[in-house]
This record gives structure tokens, C-alpha cells and sequence, in this order.
């Protein structure tokens, strides 16, 4: 089974960026990303696959256990080549080593995979729309920056495992909410 592991955003960051996904995808007729119906989140881990998730479910509920929520910010558009549109987001000092002390706690899992975005220089970002835009993404950009702007605060306050048979539709596994 396939997995990754992401942080959820909720309030107005999911209200907005919700919003925007489907905007886009109907204004653009680019709607890989909405058909997948992915919460708001960013993620924390890239897809890795194992037939056994019981060693990451204890370490992730126990992770949650000791470790508290952290700031993170939201401003600004940016995109990876011509095919992802994506909303920054800057993580706190405290944020940071939040996430620095959760790929130590994965790096003791001895079977898991790793990708190069699997480290300190992850680049944090809340994906608008992806895979299919690679003819529109310069009116996407530009549309976005002429009609909206944003300023977020939020909490990195949990971690949540998403799973998919096939890779194209992802469900909730389980959720971690740190305390």
C-alpha cells in the first residue's frame, strides 16, 4: 500500500485554499488536483510503500504525545518548473525543528523509503494545481497574482497518515494531534 504523511490545515487557510482549487480548476479546465479531493495539508513525508504501518502508527501517536504545536505562516504564490502552483508556507524557528525531530524519529524506521525532498530543505508549500497544467501555468500565475493575495497564520498541530490502492485517490489512515 502506498503512504505518505502530511500536516492538515484547517479554518480559513482550508477555506481558501479550497476555494481556490476549485476556481482554478474550473476557470482552467485543470482539475487533476481537485478530483483527487486531498485535504488541505503540506506535506511532511513523500510516498513510501509497506504492507505493515504498525511501527510508524506507535512512533507517530507517541511523537504526538511529546511534542507540541509550532507556528507556520502562509503568504505568497510560487510554483516548482511549469507544473505545480503552489501557496508558501514559511515555518517558524520552532516549526523547524519540529519537523527536523520528526524525519529523526522516521530515519529509526528501518524500511522506510526516502526521497531527495525528505530532508531539511523541504520546501513547505500547499499545492493549488498540479500534473495537468503545464500549458496554463503562466495565466494560472498570473490570474492568482492579479486577483488575490494572502496572509495566514496557522499551527503545525498535527501529522496524518494518507494511504491510496492506486495512487491516484488518497484517504485518511489515522491522525496524530499534538497537544
Amino acid at each position: 500500500m502506498k503512504y505518505m504523511i502530511v500536516s492538515l490545515l484547517g479554518g480559513e487557510v482550508q477555506k481558501y485554499h479550497q476555494g481556490l482549487v476549485e476556481e482554478i480548476a474550473v476557470k482552467f479546465g485543470v482539475d487533476f488536483l481537485a478530483k483527487q479531493k486531498v485535504p488541505t495539508h503540506f506535506t511532511l513525508k513523500d510516498i513510501f510503500e509497506t504492507e505493515d504501518i504498525s511501527l510508524l502508527d506507535d512512533k507517530l501517536k507517541e511523537f504526538s504525545r511529546i511534542h507540541k504545536p509550532a507556528r507556520i505562516s502562509l503568504e505568497g504564490y510560487n510554483r516548482f518548473d511549469d507544473n505545480v502552483i503552489y501557496m508558501d508556507i514559511k515555518l517558524s524557528e520552532e516549526a523547524r525543528v519540529l519537523y527536523m525531530q520528526f524525519i529523526h524519529m522516521l530515519k529509526e524506521i528501518s524500511w522506510m523509503q526516502w526521497s531527495p525532498y525528505d530532508d531539511e530543505n523541504r520546501v513547505f508549500h500547499c499545492s493549488l494545481a498540479y500534473f495537468d497544467i503545464k500549458e496554463k501555468y503562466k495565466d494560472i500565475c498570473r490570474y492568482l497574482l492579479s486577483n488575490y493575495s494572502y496572509a495566514f497564520e496557522a499551527l503545525f498541530d498535527n501529522i496524518a497518515i494518507y494511504y491510496s490502492k492506486t495512487g491516484e485517490t488518497w484517504e485518511l489512515y489515522k491522525s496524530y494531534p499534538m497537544t
